[in-house]
């Protein structure tokens, strides 16, 4: 990134927070989760990264958010490579072109459609309340 927008004009950010299997088995006995932890097999390590501009622009903007992508996806390559990637994208450090309600399973998704058509019938928060990730949302 150095080379293409300049050391002085970013920083980074990397937050790595490890999530051991056993939260979904301590959570199973007191009646599940809605993140669809407890069929992990290992142990797992949430991240997320960022980059702050100095002074952008829009083609700056682009190259740094195409190399947070790229840095992304060899996350998630090397993850698959050991074993050790998991389908929750949570929701605190999702990308708005991310699906982390989604991520949480089927039933999980059709829980959450559920609690919002008996608690929500209009869909006022749905429809209503600008940003976020909304159930309406969910493929």
């Amino acid at each position: 990134m150095t080379n293409s927008i300049g050391p002085d004009r970013f920083k980074t950010l990397v937050f790595f927070q490890p999530v051991p299997s056993y939260l979904g088995r301590i959570s199973g006995k007191s009646g599940g989760n809605m993140l669809g932890m407890g069929n992990w097999e290992s142990n797992a390590v949430m991240w997320t990264g960022g980059v702050a501009l100095i002074d952008s622009n829009d083609e700056v903007l682009a190259v740094a958010q195409a190399l947070l992508n790229k840095m992304s996806a060899q996350i998630k390559d090397f993850a698959e490579s050991v074993g050790g990637s998991v389908d929750l994208i949570y929701l605190n450090y999702a990308d708005a072109s991310q699906d982390p309600l989604g991520s949480y399973g089927r039933d999980q998704v059709q829980f959450l459609r559920d609690v919002a058509t008996k608690y929500d019938p209009s869909g006022a928060f749905q429809t209503r309340i600008p940003g976020g990730f909304k159930i309406g949302g969910v493929p």
